[in-house]
């Protein structure tokens, strides 16, 4: 199988950040391990205009090649409808993952018009074009079973971490604090000031990588790239010296982002405008450490996925939070016991590798939609 690989990447490391690791080049590693040859094209988010890629060189890249299935990153990323329109002609199956809901809510609207717009336009572009989608809201399925004959199936909460990122004998915490890790937008800004919570719960506003020099050499790595790309002669070379590029500083700055994971006694998803568990949630299980997150009760598949008071702790307000803090830092067998739990359904069921053995099959028409 000859699988076309269209990743969404940044420029520069302040955006590229807040992407998922699973969500990026590094998912090449998974693909690669189940014996199928991938040919990976990164491409980038538009933001206000067009940023040079390997995309724009991608006709002359793939010449002599013939793929089975094509995947792109189904909201952001920064691909024409002529590009499109040559992978409908030449690829039989074409894969979006969608790392949003395709619901657009009213506060998103407010807080963001042109990225919604965008958001917009680009599912309207790429729904006809794809014949199976990813979501990452499990309301998505309903939604798109209802107006379309694009196979669907909602992919696990916060999407998955590699194998080999799952530790299982992680150092013990350096501080008796809870840990909320991410962008401390609207509500979340109350619940990190809120009364019940001080001294309890600390925040992290930047990875550990902000400390070295790879956020820098990130962004020098795209600044060298894009200078090459507006030049004549791109080639096979050029593209692999910056994958490998890529993938290692991906990689080192992933593992950073879990040895951060680690400091705090858990790690606390904050309410969240996504409508499925954050990244942070699998990644911190993975890493060592248990999780405390916000009840989501209009997703009920997403919740099943861990359950309560064994793999993971749920909170509704800022005292019950509290109290499950508290719970942690005097039961420390709880602790232990709420992070075996949730590592092993990780290694069960949220790797990476784990997680493209069911898409394989789905994709081939052999399985449910039903992850």
């Amino acid at each position: 199988m000859n699988i076309l690989f269209l990743p969404l990447e940044f420029p520069v490391w302040k955006d590229a950040s807040k992407w998922g690791y699973g969500g990026t080049i590094s998912l090449v590693e998974a693909i690669t391990s189940h014996r199928v040859n991938v040919f990976t094209v990164p491409t980038y988010h538009p933001y206000g205009g067009h940023i040079p890629s390997f995309v724009d060189h991608i006709r002359s890249l793939c010449t002599g090649m013939k793929f089975d299935q094509v995947w792109i990153e189904f909201v952001h990323s920064a691909l024409d409808d002529s590009l499109l329109n040559w992978l409908r002609e030449t690829v039989p199956v074409r894969l979006g993952w969608s790392f949003e809901s395709l619901e657009i809510f009213p506060e998103e609207w407010k807080s963001n018009p042109e990225g919604c717009r965008k958001r917009e336009l680009h599912t309207q572009q790429r729904l006809p074009w794809v014949t199976h989608l990813l979501a990452t809201d499990e309301a998505d399925v309903e939604r798109i079973a209802r107006t379309t004959s694009v196979a669907t199936m909602a992919f696990p909460p916060g999407f998955a971490v590699p194998r080999r990122c799952v530790n299982l004998n992680p150092p013990p915490p350096s501080t008796d604090q809870a840990l909320f890790f991410g962008t401390a937008y609207g509500e979340r800004k109350q619940w990190l000031e809120h009364p019940v919570l001080q001294g309890l719960l600390g925040y992290r506003a930047q990875s550990p990588e902000w400390s070295t020099q790879l956020p820098a050499l990130y962004d020098q790595l795209h600044q060298q790239i894009q200078g090459l790309l507006v030049q004549p002669g791109v080639n096979h070379e050029m593209l692999t010296l910056y994958q490998n590029a890529l993938l290692t500083l991906r990689r080192e700055c992933f593992d950073l982002w879990q040895t951060g994971l680690r400091e705090g006694i858990a790690t606390v998803n904050l309410p969240q405008r996504g409508k499925a568990y954050a990244g942070r949630v699998v990644e911190s299980m993975a890493a060592g450490r248990p999780v405390i997150a916000a009840r989501m009760v209009d997703r009920t598949r997403s919740m099943m996925h861990f359950e309560d008071g064994k793999e993971i702790l749920l909170y509704s307000t800022p005292e019950e939070l509290a109290e499950k803090i508290r719970m942690l830092q005097k039961d420390k067998s709880l602790a232990q016991a709420i992070t075996s739990n949730a590592t092993k359904k990780v290694l069960a069921y949220h790797t990476t590798e784990g997680f493209l053995g069911t898409v394989f099959p789905w994709l081939q028409g052999r399985a449910s939609t039903t992850y």
